[in-house]
C-alpha cells in the first residue's frame, strides 16, 4: 500500500498474426455459454468477432463475466505492459510478465473488470511497477503529516525528516503483529512487492498460505516474481474481486488505502486498462516500447 498510514490496514483481515483473432484460442465463459461452434475461426465465430475489429468495448460492457481463460487475451505482454504505464521500460516490463499470468489466473484475477482494476491498483501502488519497496524518506515534514497524520499528531515531524529507517520504525511501531519502536519491524516490514504488503503479520500470513519465507526473508518481495505473488494473493485475502465485478471502485481503493490517496490516479489506469483489454491486439498503440 503506497503512501499509507497506521489505519490503512486496521481490521483488513477482520501473439496473434494475420488477422487480429489469429491464434487467439479458445474461449469461456462462466458455465460455457459459447460452444463450440461460436468459437473464433468458425463461421458463428466470424459473426461475433468481425474481422475488422478485435474484441469488441461492447461485448464485455454487456457481459461483464466474460472469462478471460486459456487465450491470448488472457496473456499479458510486456508490449502490453509498456502501453499501460509509460515509464515503464521493455526489459524491466518483461520481468513480470510471467508473474503476472501465473497468479492472475492463480487468484481468479480473470476478467476485464478484474484485471483492470488489479492494474490500474498496482499502477498506483509501485509507482509503475518501478519501486518494488517502500521509500520511508521525506525531505519535508509537511508531506509527512500528510501522510502519516495518526502518527504524527503529536510527535514532532521534522525529527524524522531525512531519516528514513527511523521513521518507519517510528509510524509502524505496534501495530499488526509490529514490535516497538527499538524492535526494528517498522523498517523490517515496510511495504514491498506491487501491492506494497506492510506489517509483520501479514508478511506472516503470506509465508503461511504461500510457502514463501517472507517473514525471516522480507526483500524476497522486492524479486519481481514474489512482487506479483504478494499483490495477487493480498487481493484474494482482501476479497476485492466482488469489488471489481461491481463496479465499486472507490470502495475496493479504501480496502488498499485507508483514504483512497491517489483514486483518481488508479482510476486513469484502470480505465487505460479496460481499453488496452478490450482492443486485443495492442500493437497499434501509443506508448508501446
Amino acid at each position: 500500500m503506497h503512501c499509507h498510514d497506521h489505519d490503512s490496514w486496521n481490521a483488513l483481515f477482520s501473439g496473434a498474426s494475420g488477422s487480429a483473432l489469429a491464434g487467439v484460442g479458445v474461449y469461456s465463459r462462466g458455465l460455457g455459454v459459447f460452444s463450440a461452434a461460436g468459437l473464433p475461426g468458425s463461421a458463428a465465430g466470424a459473426s461475433l468477432f468481425p474481422h475488422s475489429s478485435a474484441i469488441g468495448a461492447d461485448l464485455f460492457r454487456a457481459e461483464p463475466r466474460f472469462l478471460l481463460v486459456s487465450n491470448d487475451l488472457a496473456r499479458l505482454t510486456a508490449k502490453f505492459l509498456c502501453a499501460l504505464l509509460p515509464h515503464l521500460s521493455l526489459p524491466r516490463a518483461e520481468q513480470f510478465v510471467a508473474p503476472l499470468n501465473a497468479y492472475l489466473m492463480k487468484y481468479q484475477i480473470n476478467t476485464v473488470r478484474r484485471m483492470a482494476a488489479f492494474l490500474g491498483q498496482v499502477a498506483v501502488e509501485s509507482s509503475q511497477f518501478r519501486k518494488l519497496v517502500e521509500s520511508t524518506w521525506y525531505r519535508d515534514a509537511k508531506h509527512l503529516k500528510e501522510t502519516f497524520p495518526t502518527a504524527f499528531k503529536t510527535a514532532n515531524a521534522a525529527d524524522y525528516v531525512g531519516h528514513p529507517e527511523k521513521l518507519a520504525n517510528f509510524v509502524y511501531a505496534g501495530t499488526n503483529g509490529n514490535g516497538d519502536e527499538k524492535s526494528g519491524d517498522g523498517w523490517k516490514y515496510r511495504g514491498r512487492g506491487l501491492m506494497q504488503l506492510t506489517f509483520r503479520d501479514n508478511y506472516a500470513a503470506f509465508a503461511k498460505d504461500t510457502g514463501v519465507d517472507a517473514l525471516n526473508h522480507p526483500e524476497l518481495l522486492e524479486q519481481p516474481k514474489i512482487a506479483v505473488y504478494s499483490a495477487a494473493w493480498f487481493w484474494d485475502k482482501a476479497h476485492l474481486n466482488p469489488y471489481a465485478d461491481h463496479g465499486n471502485y472507490k470502495n475496493l481503493t479504501l480496502r488498499i488505502n485507508a483514504k483512497a490517496l491517489g483514486y483518481n490516479e488508479r482510476e486513469h489506469y484502470r480505465k487505460r486498462a479496460t481499453a488496452l483489454l478490450t482492443r486485443y491486439p495492442w500493437d497499434n498503440w501509443p506508448g508501446l516500447c
